[in-house]
């Protein structure tokens, strides 16, 4: 930056900007929604629906550093079966050698059940 003035010129380092992972869950007038953030890491996000703590149905979609940081999906699209269902949970797992949780399991009540 230098100075319009005096031509004083200072240099200031600016911190590089990390964006932190993120995992919900939503549901937006009965559409049912995954929003996740990879964080720049490669990421496995794995939806699950469950009927009384007991998994019906597990789909699973990959996020990349670059082509896809973020997924934003309904879980219709997805391909989940919620039929009969009173839950549905996400995991995102961090797969960089080995496979780590990067964020709590994040969990929906299904409306009407």
């Amino acid at each position: 930056h230098v100075c319009d003035v005096c031509l004083y010129e200072e240099t200031v380092t600016i911190p590089k900007l990390t964006e932190e992972p993120v995992l919900q869950l939503s549901d937006k007038k009965g559409e049912y929604r995954i929003h996740a953030s990879n964080g720049g890491l490669s990421a496995r996000v794995w939806a699950a629906s469950y009927k009384n703590g007991r998994m019906i149905d597990v789909k699973r979609e990959v996020i990349r550093k670059i082509d896809t940081p973020v997924l934003d999906i309904s879980v219709s699209d997805l391909g989940l079966n919620i039929s009969g269902a009173d839950e549905i949970r996400a995991f995102m797992l961090h797969y960089n050698k080995t496979i780590k949780p990067l964020l709590p399991a994040s969990r929906l009540k299904i409306a009407g059940t």
